[in-house]
């Protein structure tokens, strides 16, 4: 199962997890982690396939993060907007 790609940030390589955007340290990657993660804060996901996760990392590398590693909110945007 993929629950987390990696990310670039500041010239580093970090782990994200697909699932909330969250960036995880190294230590946090390990399956047993994860899949206790997943099964903690995301049980309604756990039953979907692996396909839905690849989905979700393909998405996540796509994404526009800020500076802290965090996708941009809706508000973000907006209060950033030209008018």
């Amino acid at each position: 199962m993929v629950s987390s790609v990696s990310i670039e940030q500041r010239g580093e390589c970090l782990p994200q997890y697909v699932l909330c955007t969250k960036t995880l340290s190294n230590a946090n990657t390990k399956p047993s982690l994860l899949k206790r993660r997943l099964e903690s804060k995301h049980a309604e996901k756990k039953n979907k396939n692996q396909s839905y996760f690849e989905r979700l990392g393909e998405n996540a590398k796509r994404q526009r993060l800020d500076k802290a590693g965090q996708f941009h909110s809706k508000e973000d945007w907006s209060s950033k907007s030209i008018i």
